[in-house]
């Protein structure tokens, strides 16, 4: 038999090429790997080439700034089709990322998804997220034709063949994967060793806050999922979250955000910062959004009665808070706005009591970092050894190298992070001892007295990410330390636009309660407003 040459599979595939037949190519061999961001331009207009865009003008109208239940009653109205709701996200990602930076790349088959979905009848019975597109934050690997980075430059050439966890139970109950989002690179490395600009990447560049681009802070490491949401690049996002990723982007960006009980969500699939304080969670427009993708993610079906204590949107009805304690923070009293807030709470039935928890914060927050630092430099090992995401990258030591050939270009912020991160070592007792003394003083200072002695169903804290100096308080540490969730979302807007947020937090696996109480807030508080962005 004649030996074929090495090179005529190149040569077919330049042939079909020249002949104009691309759409048999990716058939046969898959969809190229486009180098983004820098052409997402070009990957978005190649959808568009089917779509007619002064029809996609007047769907615009009804598509802007959607929840997920409205776009679902829209496709079973027929007033739009997937392909439309998918084209319109795109399209504005082409509008206005170039100025934000919140999409560091674009799914080349989003369309075509679409299209799949179009073509069968819409049951949410069978899949709760159909049709809807959904930002995903790039350190969260999907197996799309899109790279997972991190926002790092070692990795822009990483194609995972998997899903992670997260992104597998989301496709399968009907999402699109739309767009990877941007970070602060390596989903917040600069925690350790602060000098990098929140929501910097050198892969992304530097996420606009929607509400006051250059002047309002975007906060991290979650930065383009919140920023994307609110730019209504997408419906919902997925974020990730150590010490405030999800809920002080959510803050800064004046959207909900949930930090789940850790463990609720699989980590598998993601790049790791710390295994003991790593979590996904979702960023939203409305509070059910919020509360139908967190339970999408922790494994809930439909047609499974096994998960169906995963459900945590059903029992969003309540009109009041008659029965709900709550502990609210000082600056409550102290702001006009936070006056304004806990008037709403109590005209709402909720019993609310001014009380601070205290815990010696500064002293913790180096602890923590410290295990931070030790758990990225043993996880990103096993990470690159495990994956082998490119080629001669097997430990955090060869990114270092890497990194320190060409560091203007490749970290102009984040190498000291590194290093630090190389240089800090725990023995696995020390390592255990200092886990275990973060988790008893804040069960000391703020679990057992709030949440088992005096039976509050939760904290409260009023604040503003996106000011520079901080405005409020973020209950990062004790939702960091002792594990608890929290939930994020807005409640107004002061001098200049700045958003404010209001922040709850409870004991272990109270997720559905706070989702209730928030829910209530959202119906009766001040209303969230989109930014006014121009293309």
């Amino acid at each position: 038999m004649r030996k074929i040459s090495r090179f005529y599979p190149l040569l077919l595939i330049l042939t079909l090429s020249l002949t104009g037949c691309s759409g048999l190519i990716e058939s046969i061999f898959g969809l190229p790997h486009f180098a983004q961001p820098e052409q997402l331009d070009y990957v978005i207009d190649r959808q568009l080439r089917e779509v007619d865009l002064d029809s996609l003008s007047q769907k615009s109208k009804l598509l802007h700034d959607a929840s997920m239940d409205q776009i679902h009653q829209y496709l079973k109205e027929k007033k739009v089709s997937c392909v439309e709701i998918t084209a319109y996200y795109l399209h504005r990602i082409k509008q206005l990322n170039p100025s934000m930076r919140a999409v560091i790349s674009v799914n080349p088959a989003a369309i075509d998804e679409a299209k799949q979905y179009d073509e069968q009848t819409i049951n949410l019975q069978k899949k709760p997220l159909w049709g809807i597109p959904v930002l995903v934050k790039d350190n969260i690997e999907s197996k799309d034709a899109m790279p997972t980075t991190a926002g790092t430059i070692a990795l822009k050439e990483y194609y995972p063949d998997e899903d992670a966890d997260v992104v597998a139970k989301l496709r399968s109950s009907g999402a699109i994967i739309l767009a990877k989002a941007n970070l602060s690179e390596l989903a917040g490395l600069s925690f350790i060793a602060p000098a990098e600009p929140a929501g910097y990447s050198p892969v992304g560049g530097q996420t606009m806050n929607p509400y006051g681009p250059g002047k309002w802070n975007v906060s991290g490491s979650s930065s383009g999922s919140a920023a994307g949401v609110a730019l209504d690049f997408a419906p919902v996002a997925i974020g990730t979250e150590t010490y405030g990723s999800i809920i002080g982007t959510a803050s800064a960006n004046s959207v909900v955000g949930v930090k789940p009980t850790l463990g609720l969500l699989s980590k598998s699939g993601i790049i790791p910062l710390s295994h003991t304080y790593d979590t996904a969670g979702p960023l939203t427009k409305t509070v059910k959004d919020a509360a139908l993708l967190l339970s999408v993610m922790a494994g809930y079906r439909p047609n499974d009665s096994h998960t169906y204590d995963k459900n945590y949107f059903s029992e969003l009805n309540k009109t009041n808070l008659k029965g709900i304690k709550i502990a609210a923070s000082s600056e409550f009293v102290r702001l006009a706005p936070g006056r304004q807030i806990l008037a709403k709470f109590k005209q709402a039935g909720a019993k609310v009591d001014i009380m601070d928890y205290q815990i010696p914060a500064d002293h913790l927050k180096e602890i923590f970092k410290e295990i931070v630092a030790h758990e990225f430099h043993q996880d990103m090992n096993e990470y690159l050894q495990k994956n082998h995401p490119v080629w001669g990258l097997r430990s955090l030591s060869d990114l270092i190298d890497y990194n320190q050939e060409n560091p203007d270009k490749r970290i102009p912020y984040g190498q000291s992070h590194l290093l630090r991160a190389q240089r800090t070592k725990l023995t696995p007792k020390e390592h255990q001892q200092k886990i275990a003394y973060l988790r008893k003083i804040t069960e000391k200072q703020v679990v057992i007295p709030f949440f088992e002695q005096k039976k509050y169903d939760v904290i409260l804290t009023i604040n503003s990410k996106a000011s520079p100096t901080h405005f409020g308080t973020l209950p990062n540490d004790i939702s960091a330390y002792a594990s608890l969730p929290s939930v994020c979302l807005p409640a107004g807007y002061i001098h200049d636009n700045q958003p404010i947020s209001i922040t709850l937090v409870g004991p272990k696996h109270s997720e559905k309660k706070l989702l209730q109480i928030a829910h209530v807030f959202e119906q009766i508080g001040p209303k969230r407003k989109p930014p006014q962005i121009k293309s």
